[in-house]
């Protein structure tokens, strides 16, 4: 993919809020297209050319880059610049094996720690998980998983954030957004995944309502686990031409 087709794809992207930070509507526009794979890995990202795009200067482009970096979405070559990072099969393999273990840790205390608020505080964050795994049904059918895949997202951080670890919880997001962006470049499409997910996703908050944090920790390193066997299994497949 050439910089001016990528670059020329982020127009479809919602406008920049300039009523908020520009190095954070900079990061989360650039973070969102990685994301969603309008920006594929091995994509130049030159910061003149993205504050043109943006009607930005450089600063918040540049200080932008600089935070994608840290959370591993982007790299920096010396003499070449900033370039979206590229994944192999092998790398997507190790990223769902961390995010299967930061995420069980994090769902068991999460689970731990909702048991023991006070009950109005319980019932408000369940009542916040069910209302995001709702949305999550208005959109289990369409052909393009993108929205699913933004709400899936937001779904996993708050169920995360109860962990009260809010380095975990920004850890296994940047994770996520890693496995979705090797996925779309990979192009690996299952059609079936959002119902079974919702299945999945309703039965850890029943788990985590009954305050069974082990059953709950379970329930997530399977949900992710089920999904990493299926995905390596077809890029295995593909790789010695069995698609």
């Amino acid at each position: 993919m050439d910089n001016q087709g990528a670059f020329g794809n982020l127009t479809d992207l919602p406008a920049l809020d300039r009523r908020r930070s520009l190095t954070d509507a900079v990061h989360d526009l650039l973070r969102d297209a990685i994301a969603n794979g309008v920006l594929g890995p091995g994509t130049r990202l030159p910061e003149v050319t993205i504050a043109r795009q943006l009607d930005v200067s450089a600063t918040p482009v540049r200080e932008a880059l600089r935070r994608l970096g840290e959370a591993g979405l982007v790299e920096t070559v010396p003499h070449r610049g900033a370039s979206v990072v590229s994944c192999s099969p092998t790398d997507l393999a190790n990223l769902y094996e961390i995010h299967e273990v930061l995420e069980g840790h994090a769902v068991r205390s999460a689970t731990v720690r909702l048991a023991s608020l006070p009950a109005a505080e319980r019932a408000s964050s369940l009542a916040t998980l069910a209302t995001a795994a709702d949305s999550l049904d208005a959109v289990v059918g369409q052909p393009d998983q993108r929205e699913f895949n933004r709400l899936d997202l937001l779904l996993h951080r708050k169920i995360n954030a109860l962990s009260g670890n809010d380095l975990l919880t920004d850890e296994i997001e940047q994770i996520h957004r890693r496995i979705q962006s090797a996925r779309i470049r990979f192009e690996v499409h299952l059609p079936d995944r959002p119902a079974r997910s919702q299945e999945q996703h309703r039965a850890l908050l029943t788990l985590m309502e009954r305050g069974n944090a082990d059953g709950a920790m379970t329930q997530a390193r399977e949900h992710i686990h089920a999904v990493r066997d299926v995905v390596i299994s077809l890029l295995r497949a593909s790789e010695y031409g069995h698609p």
